[in-house]
């Protein structure tokens, strides 16, 4: 079943999330807004930018101050590097989002099963958690370690039904039709 999987998975890389969006949340701090302006002056630098210089031009006998071809191409490039650092700050804001979701998951369907079965919570807890062997899972609880894998399937099928609950009825109906 593809939900057993997609649990299995959150399960797994539930520590690596949430390390993940720690990390993602200090890329937004280094990106933050105060230094939005010497990341964009940094890159124009980089470019070749060094200012804006107007000259003066006639038109119609009037003079009128105008930027030269080099200032206007540079504000064209000042525009697409804006552009590029709000699409950099919105990837990361939305992997955050995706990553909290997954997280929160698993941090309710652990709750959860803890209150439901104990022996479930540690089985997870220990097995995709941390990472422990079935062997030392097995061990810390003074079971079999097949027994142990029993469990650990009866918990993450409950946690399926929890999360995916009605969705799941229905397509069960739908399959059996």
């Amino acid at each position: 079943m593809k939900y057993i999987k997609l649990i299995e998975d959150l399960l797994k890389n539930y520590e690596y999330n949430k390390v993940r969006v720690t990390f993602l949340r200090n890329q937004i701090q280094r990106l933050s807004s105060e230094e939005e302006n010497e990341y964009i002056r940094s890159k124009m630098l980089k470019g070749g930018y060094s200012g804006k210089v107007t000259r003066f031009v006639i038109e119609n006998g009037k003079e009128v101050a105008t930027l030269n071809n080099v200032e206007a191409t540079a504000d064209n490039y000042k525009e697409k590097i804006e552009e590029e650092y709000k699409m950099v700050l919105r990837e990361i804001e939305q992997e955050i989002k995706q990553l909290s979701y997954d997280i929160s998951i698993i941090d309710d369907s652990l709750a959860l099963i803890k209150g439901i079965n104990e022996k479930y919570y540690i089985i997870l807890k220990q097995n995709y958690v941390h990472k422990c062997p079935m062997e030392i899972v097995a061990e810390s609880m003074h079971m079999s370690r097949s027994r142990c894998y029993e469990l650990r399937k009866q918990a993450v099928e409950l946690i399926v039904k929890i999360v995916y609950g009605e969705r799941l009825l229905l397509q069960q109906i739908a399959e059996n039709k």
